[in-house]
């Protein structure tokens, strides 16, 4: 059994416990997780809310599902992510769309200088 199945098992909620209604989908997740929407991912980082949580999930924004490859996901910038921690609520969709953008001109200049060194 691989320790994340392990981990996943003994730590659900039974019967009786707090939260065993909730899907797992719905809880905060814990700092260091991954989250994907389409092509793209955010890590999870320390003042993470469930306001924002809550905001992302409506945004199609979900838990990276377990065995999936996360290095097939275009990663936002860590310091957009932060900025969208901190943003007034209506400054998120601003703050993502500039993430997502920076993460495609990432992805576009590793691939020129990819282009570049085989040429």
């Amino acid at each position: 059994m691989s320790f994340v199945r392990w981990f996943t098992s003994t730590n659900a909620p039974g019967r009786g416990e707090r939260g065993a209604g909730r899907s797992l989908e719905r809880r905060l997740p814990p700092i260091g997780a991954t989250l994907c929407c389409n092509q793209f991912r955010i890590g999870v980082q320390a003042g993470f809310n469930r306001d924002l949580w809550q905001w992302l999930m409506a945004q199609g924004w979900r838990l990276l599902p377990a065995g999936d490859d996360r290095y097939r996901y275009r990663a936002l910038p860590s310091n957009v992510v932060a900025a969208l921690i901190d943003a007034a609520p209506e400054e998120r969709e601003r703050l993502l769309a500039l993430g997502v953008r920076r993460a495609l001109e990432t992805a576009a200049q590793a691939g020129r200088a990819g282009a570049e060194a085989n040429a």
